[in-house]
């Protein structure tokens, strides 16, 4: 969940949809702002990842990706010393 909450926040590699993200959210009333609040927050973000990453333990995708997941978010860690 760090690597994909990571990659939410953070990443350049996802600068443009959530630039488009925020513009749209930004467009919206104060419910919509609130949104575009917590995809900005690690606590609100990771709650939600954890959730959808929960509901998807058993997908034969969810297999695929954890290992290179956690092998990045290794890497990304290291990297960051």
């Amino acid at each position: 969940m760090y690597r994909l909450t990571r990659l939410v926040i953070d990443d350049t590699i996802l600068d443009a949809p959530r630039d488009a993200v925020h513009r749209r959210l930004a467009a919206g009333g104060p419910v919509a702002h609130k949104v575009a609040e917590g995809l900005d927050c690690y606590w609100c973000a990771g709650f939600w990842i954890a959730c959808a990453a929960a509901a998807a333990r058993r997908t034969r995708a969810w297999r695929a990706a954890r290992y290179p997941l956690a092998v990045s978010a290794c890497a990304g860690i290291l990297a960051d010393r």
